[in-house]
């Protein structure tokens, strides 16, 4: 698959100096690349910008278009660790290096994040990118900005060849955005979000009111649970991570008392966080 992306063609071994920073900073082109040529140039030591300018004038105003999201950390997380978040939120990480800060005793490393849709409004391509960097908790916050620039650096390895698509992952991260915000935001991202989806498409997977939507009265929950191990677990304590609790929450909503059945659950275990209930 080929995408859209923003590259320096200098070539660096090291990390770029402040004078080199100067230099790189106005010169960057757009490219239409695939992962393997990015990891390739990466490699390189070059420098990329992930998104797209008009006339390719790197800032934020000039913002045309996004396919693939840059996370840097430097926290002392490691790349496992973020790659088994992020997979539990049914996101594959495409590519990752360690920067050219990278040592044993503190890890530093990028990730990226290949999507399939074009994100041509900026809003919504703010919104993808705080949502990403919430889902680990522990990516560096000052690499937010659509203009902001990634230095290359050691070996770069494509993971996962395969694309996201935002109708996936947009549940996962309007959830951790909206979580503990006032309702009047949560209400301003809602209708940002919705944008990017289809208009016969709902944000989260059902609809009650729906011609279609048939809700079961009488339902057993605890004989469901014997022939269940998935479910069973989640009914004595164990915690689902999001893509399964996702699953049981969409199916849930089809049965009377479902949703409350499966919110009790998760207050009797005691591990979930609001961005879990939202």
């Amino acid at each position: 698959m080929f995408f859209y992306t923003s590259i320096n063609d200098k070539e660096f071994k090291q990390k770029p100096v402040k004078s080199d920073i100067t230099a790189i900073s106005g010169n960057f082109k757009s490219v239409n690349v695939t992962l393997e040529t990015l990891s390739n140039e990466l490699s390189k030591g070059k420098t990329f910008c992930p998104a797209v300018f008009k006339d390719n004038k790197r800032e934020n105003n000039s913002f045309l278009s996004q396919q693939i999201f840059g996370l840097d950390f430097d926290s002392g997380i490691n790349e496992t660790q973020v790659i088994d978040i992020l997979k539990s939120y049914g996101i594959n990480v495409n590519l990752f290096y360690n920067t050219f800060s990278h040592t044993a005793e503190k890890p530093k490393f990028r990730i990226c994040i290949l999507f399939r849709d074009v994100i041509q409004n900026k809003d919504e391509r703010d919104l993808i990118q705080k949502g990403l960097m919430a889902l680990t908790g522990e990516a560096d916050p000052s690499t937010k900005d659509s203009a902001r620039m990634f230095f290359g650096g050691k070996q770069c390895t494509v993971l996962n060849g395969t694309p996201n698509l935002l109708a996936d992952v947009l549940p996962a991260i309007h959830s951790y955005l909206t979580a503990n915000v006032h309702r009047n935001t949560e209400t301003q991202i809602t209708k940002v979000f919705e944008k990017i989806v289809q208009k016969s498409e709902r944000l989260y997977n059902y609809n009650k009111q729906s011609p279609i939507c048939t809700i079961k009265e009488h339902y057993n929950f605890e004989n469901a649970c014997k022939t269940s191990k998935v479910l069973n677990d989640f009914a004595t304590g164990t915690h689902l991570k999001y893509a399964q609790l996702r699953v049981i929450c969409t199916n849930f909503a089809y049965i009377k008392g479902g949703i409350k059945w499966v919110t009790q659950k998760m207050n009797e275990t005691g591990t979930y966080k609001p961005e879990d209930f939202a």
